[in-house]
């Protein structure tokens, strides 16, 4: 069996064959025209040997010119992933006697990567001389049923990067096997490693790690190809926050996962709308999620791990730019010398979209700031207004081979936001003329940078060193203002808040891996972080808060043992100990996951960890009742070092009609942070003084519970899904509620999603439909301004915002011309344009004609709302 791999673009087959043969072998036929035309096929060049065609072309489609050479032999031809062709037996043409005097053929098996012992997912398994050809499943499963056309028979295992493996098949009894692949180790001088597409995301096949070959027909984002609106789309990951493209995983805050690019941790790794994350899609290669339990070689989190590495196999100069209403974004790649590559990619959007005409379409009941709002605030407390939003971000990376056994890879990101929100209105209320001044302006900012160096000692042994630096800043400033005017007389009260928070970290991982042997491995090694980092809060210019602990060091050994003790158990468990400068103590945190397989098609499994964050955040909830989320650094006296024990249960059920998948988890944290305003701090009534802020600092505990359950089912063509996820989760603090556990904010008991796509060689159709039940949220028009928050229950403060619904489309068409390929797509966001409110926030305490119960004062303020009915067009051209 031969190979010929000379585009792998995944492009639709559109050539135009001419050619003459005279009396040429097969083989030979085909080997020209792969050559010439650089197309993909794989054979067995002896059986086709035994062929000799003579034929003429002329100007003919290449399927026209396929389905003449094969139409008088024993074979057909059939197109695979990525436009790659194989070439088989056809079993219709084959002597029906001889088939029914053969002995039957059962054979399965898993395939798996000889170092770790994962499966290996999409591997070509053929078997000859049948010529039939099946991959390997998530689990990396493969099995064949059919009859023997021979009595040598033996089978084909191929997977891009890895070595190619033959085994002879002489069973004539049904027989499962488990084969092993080596991985391809890069050599100086050698051809570059072509991996999958570039344009298709990877996701490894692990339980709580997202498995792309089963969404990748459904779950594309819908206005832009983006990361995180695509992990939007699995199960137990909120879907409903379209202003944001942070990742809340069962329940949790951003802050507790970590999110690393190439070595590079990422505190922020979003742009404002939440169409779009702050990760340009054209630079990756391999994402990793893990939604609960992860490997003890990653520290410094209490939840989930996202793990993305940029590409790394360039040997041609290619690239491209993408083009839509809302960015721009460029991306190349190019080869240097015969060792070495270079990749960039920028983004940057192309206008700030509250303000352009285009505001007009895409949000279309936002305010226009530079006018007045009539509007009668006795029968209207809220009013509805959408922010505006600019943005860039930039990746650069270098890598090569500087030995045979050495390569490096150094990287560097940057990401820019800007963000503002702001309405003037006016009203009279009596004989009085009231006017609203509300100014928002956020600007935040992250950059890294690493290098990363990989050894190999020999084919069992590897050592991996990291080094990176990260940067974050975060810059809120709100200046509200009511003035009063009776007649020529006029009264202001204002307030200026300004909230600050800076971050840096170093880190330094080495990391060794052992192969023991072909079912056990070890990763064993030292992980370091340095951490610097101020916080402030802000009124008119006074400092009410800052945090004390501005820098700490914590270092990590961990060690962690992957072993298949027999084909249908896998185990994988590892421990960490952190010791934490600030606190002088260590920590322990051990790791297990157990699976089982009942037999290929159902495993069921378990899932365990303990975890410890010294890089920590605390939610202030401003004094407009919305909350925010700022790090600090834990001390385990003011803010305690927070830690999490996490458990899972998962059964999963993988067959040729659907694919099926139940987690139940639970999750308890101690060391939970929230900073709250103990009364409320209205703007009051003009001229009247405004009370000083008075917050407290609060420290407790957090528990989650849930299930996620998933089904699926792909045709050809055609992908559904359909998942569903229960969420229970609550927090506990002393002072509030009496120290009773409460509902957490902005936490969804229920999300359904339901996805539906349509793909083939040229067109692209999906469609996706997203339901989550409405959240709590701190209402603090309920609070007195006399009331101090610790003496009321969760009763007296809570509300919920409404449900959450949402339907989104996209429509794309593929193409290609000469050496370019293209994308044409239309998109709509929010189809039936909805309404779903993102936060409510109250500003101003304002006299009412016509008071209620004696009360005479109102309170005001603005709803921020989700993202409206979007459309967005978009067009691609790659070389």
């Amino acid at each position: 069996m031969i190979s010929i791999n000379l585009c792998a673009q995944g492009k639709p087959i559109e050539v135009k064959i001419t050619e003459s043969f005279k009396e040429i072998k097969l083989d030979k036929v085909i080997e020209q025209i792969s050559k010439k035309y650089q197309i993909q096929f794989a054979y067995d060049p002896d059986y086709l040997n035994k062929f000799t065609i003579t034929n003429e072309f002329y100007n003919i489609k290449f399927s026209d010119c396929m389905k003449q050479l094969f139409e008088q032999t024993p074979f057909k031809i059939m197109e695979q992933t990525n436009s790659h062709f194989l070439i088989s037996i056809d079993k219709s043409k084959v002597d029906k006697t001889s088939l029914h005097r053969s002995n039957t053929i059962k054979i399965s098996g898993t395939v798996r990567n000889s170092i770790n012992t994962e499966p290996l997912e999409n591997v070509s398994v053929l078997l000859f001389p049948n010529g039939i050809s099946v991959n390997s499943d998530q689990d990396g499963h493969f099995e064949f049923d059919g009859a023997k056309v021979s009595n040598q028979n033996w089978l084909e295992f191929r997977y891009l990067s890895y070595e190619v493996k033959r085994i002879q098949f002489l069973y004539n009894i049904d027989t499962t096997i488990e084969i092993y692949l080596t991985p391809i180790i890069q050599k100086l001088n050698s051809v570059n490693i072509n991996e999958k597409a570039i344009e298709t995301l990877i996701f490894k096949n692990k339980q709580s790690i997202l498995n792309q070959s089963i969404l990748n027909q459904f779950k594309i984002p819908e206005v832009s190809k983006d990361v995180m609106n695509f992990l939007k789309r699995e199960v137990g990951i909120d879907a409903t926050n379209d202003l944001s493209s942070g990742l809340n995983i069962r329940g949790s805050d951003d802050y507790q996962h970590l999110i690393l690019l190439d070595g590079i941790s990422l505190y922020k790794a979003e742009h404002f709308y939440g169409l779009f994350s702050a990760i340009n899609p054209n630079i990756l290669s391999n994402i990793d999620l893990y939604k609960s339990y992860f490997p003890a070689e990653y520290g410094g989190r209490t939840s989930s791990l996202l793990k993305m590495k940029s590409i790394a196999d360039i040997n041609k100069i290619s690239g491209g730019v993408d083009l839509n209403l809302l960015y721009s974004n460029l991306h190349v790649k190019i080869p240097i010398l015969n060792n070495f590559g270079l990749l960039a990619g920028v983004r940057f959007s192309n206008q700030n979209l509250g303000k352009s005409n285009l505001s007009n379409l895409l949000f279309q009941n936002a305010q226009k700031t530079s006018e007045i709002n009539q509007l009668d605030r006795e029968k209207q407390t809220l009013i509805a207004i959408n922010p505006l939003s600019n943005f860039y971000d930039f990746f650069i990376k270098l890598y090569g081979n500087i030995t045979p056994k050495l390569n490096f890879s150094m990287s560097y990101l940057q990401i820019e936001d800007q963000y503002k929100a702001e309405y003037t209105n006016e009203y009279q209320v009596n004989n009085l003329f009231f006017n609203e001044n509300f100014n928002e302006f956020i600007k935040w900012k992250s950059s890294g940078i690493s290098n990363q160096f990989k050894y190999t000692w020999n084919s069992k042994i590897y050592t991996t060193l990291t080094t990176s630096f990260s940067k974050y800043s975060f810059n809120q400033m709100i200046n509200s203002s009511l003035t009063e005017t009776d007649r020529n007389l006029s009264k202001i009260t204002s307030q200026l808040n300004k909230n600050s928070n800076r971050l840096s970290s170093i880190n330094f991982t080495l990391k060794n891996s052992m192969i023991i042997n072909t079912k056990q491995l070890i990763n064993f090694g030292y992980e370091g972080n340095w951490y610097s980092d101020s916080l402030s809060y802000a009124t008119d210019n006074k400092i009410f808060y800052r945090n004390r602990i501005n820098s700490s060091i914590d270092q990590n050994g961990f060690v962690e043992l992957l072993s298949a003790p027999n084909p249908k158990f896998e185990i994988r468990t590892g421990i960490r100990l952190c010791y934490y400068n600030i606190a002088n103590k260590v920590y322990i945190d051990p790791r297990i996951s157990l699976n089982y397989k009942f037999n290929p098609k159902i495993v069921f499994g378990i899932n365990f960890g303990l975890y410890h964050q010294f890089l920590s955040q605390t939610t202030q909830e401003d004094r407009f009742g919305r909350s925010f989320d700022y790090y600090i650094l834990a001390d385990e006296k003011l803010y305690k070092v927070p830690v999490s024990y996490q458990s899972e249960l998962f059964y999963k059920v993988t067959n040729s009609y659907f694919n099926f998948n139940l987690s139940l988890y639970n999750k308890f944290l101690k060391g939970a942070t929230n900073h709250i305003f103990v009364t409320p701090t209205f703007i009051q009534k003009p001229g009247s003084q405004i009370p000083n802020p008075r917050y407290i600092v609060l420290s407790g505990l957090e528990e989650t519970y849930g299930a996620e359950s998933e089904l699926g089912r792909k045709w050809k063509t055609i992908s559904l899904t359909l998942s569903y996820s229960y969420n229970k989760s609550y927090q506990s603090f002393d002072s509030l509620n009496k120290g009773n556990f409460f509902p957490t904010q902005a936490v969804r008991t229920h999300q359904v999603k339901m996805g539906s796509g349509f793909k083939n060689s040229h067109w692209f159709f999906n469609l996706f439909y997203v339901y989550g039940s409405g959240h709590p949220y701190t209402d603090i028009s309920l609070i007195q301004s006399n009331k101090d928050r610790r003496d009321l229950t969760v009763k007296e403060s809570i509300n919920y915002l409404p449900d959450y619904k949402r339907i989104d489309t996209d429509l794309q068409f593929y193409g290609s011309l000469k050496n370019f390929s293209y994308t044409i797509g239309i998109s709509i966001f929010n189809v039936f344009d909805w309404e779903n409110v993102k936060y409510v926030q109250y500003i101003y305490s304002i006299p009412v004609k016509n008071p209620n119960q004696g009360s005479n004062e109102k309170v005001v303020g603005a709803q921020i709302n989700l993202i409206p009915r979007t459309f967005n067009f978009s067009i691609g051209i790659n070389f």
